[in-house]
Formats: structure tokens, sequence, C-alpha cells
């Protein structure tokens, strides 16, 4: 916290750990530079990285308007997007395949998002508190909505929740006060505890 005059940060090679969002409260945060010589991590374009950069573990908190994933990523860390609140759009390749807890928490400029059939697991609290996000969809692929996935996307309109899932966790559309159709289909065995709670404007449950 108290961070917002940093713009540029950069890693030595002696850095062996860093937390996860270490780097979420710099809200005008640009880069994000690694020593070549660090055997952990790195970097490019600003972005921070694991070593072989085939997870991206955060993107600066200023960065805006269209975000694509680098091509060589498969991975996206936990909470790696989280506050990028200045982001309008971000474009998911077909080559990743995991993406971690709280990856796009608060990224309040999404209005839309879609995940590719490529990705088998969207960790729990993945989209919690983007309050302008209106439309999701969700290619088979997924085998579970994970635990408060869209809690307070408070404009959430329109989920599309593919043949592949079969649990649906805790508080996943908690305070969805716009969601007012949902169709949960066949392949789905679970559906967690306060799963729809306050979901106010929810007409039908298909």
């Amino acid at each position: 916290l108290g961070c917002d005059a940093i713009t540029s940060i950069d890693i030595p090679a002696k850095i062996e750990h860093i937390g996860v969002a270490a780097f979420n409260a710099c809200d005008n945060l640009e880069n994000i530079n690694v020593s070549c010589d660090n055997v952990y991590f790195s970097s490019a374009d600003g972005l921070l990285f694991d070593k072989d950069k085939i997870t991206l573990l955060c993107v600066p908190g200023n960065k805006k308007g269209n975000f694509k994933i680098p091509p060589y990523v498969s991975q996206i860390g936990e909470q790696a997007f989280r506050g990028c609140e200045k982001l309008t759009n971000i474009d998911i390749h077909a080559k990743i395949k995991k993406i971690g807890d709280y990856a796009f928490e608060n990224c309040n400029g999404l209005t839309y998002f879609n995940i590719p059939s490529t990705v088998s697991y969207i960790g729990k609290g993945i989209f919690s508190s983007c309050d302008n996000l209106e439309t999701v969809e969700i290619k088979d692929g997924i085998t579970s909505i994970e635990n408060s996935s869209f809690s307070y996307c408070y404009k959430l309109k329109s989920i599309t929740i593919p043949e592949t899932v079969t649990s649906i966790g805790v508080e996943a559309f908690s305070y969805c006060t716009n969601l007012a159709n949902i169709v949960i289909p066949d392949s789905v065995r679970k559906i967690g505890d306060y799963a729809f709670r306050f979901c106010e404007n929810l007409e039908s449950i298909t």
C-alpha cells in the first residue's frame, strides 16, 4: 500500500521469491524489469513472468486498453491482473490452459470476456468484483465454476456454462444483481452454498 508514485520496478538477480499480489496496489506501475541474471523470474514488455515465461505472474496496474496475452504463455498466475482497472479487453489465446485464483479480480474496465476451450481450469474468485462485466463466454473444457468466481459482478447479465462443468462452487454468483436467467447443464452434479445469493433480478433457472 502507498506505492502510487512508483512507475517502474527493477528486480535484481538475487531475488528468489516474490509474493502473490506484491505489486497490486501500485496503480501507476507501468513496467517491471527483471535482471537477465535472475534464475527465478524474467520480464518482457514490462510484464513479470517465471524464468521460462510459461506463467504470466503480474501485469502492472497502469496498463490500459486492449491487452493480448503473449503467445508463449500457457498459464495465468494467481492475481496476475488483479486491480488492472484501466484494461478494457483481455485477449486469451488458444494456448492458455490454466487461469489462477482471483486472476482478474477488480478489473473494472472489462465488460466482456471469452475463455477458450483450451482452458481446463479457472480458479476461485477469477472475476470477483469486476463491477462492469456484463457477458462471459466459457467454452467446453472447464469442469468446475469455483467458489466466488463471479461474486459481486453487479452488471453480469449473461454467462454460458458449458456441458463439461460438473460443479458450481460456494457463492459462485452471489451479488450478481443483474443476472436474470441462467441455464445449468445436465452435467452439473453439485451446486455450492449461497451460489446465487442476492441475485435480486433472477427470474428463471433452467
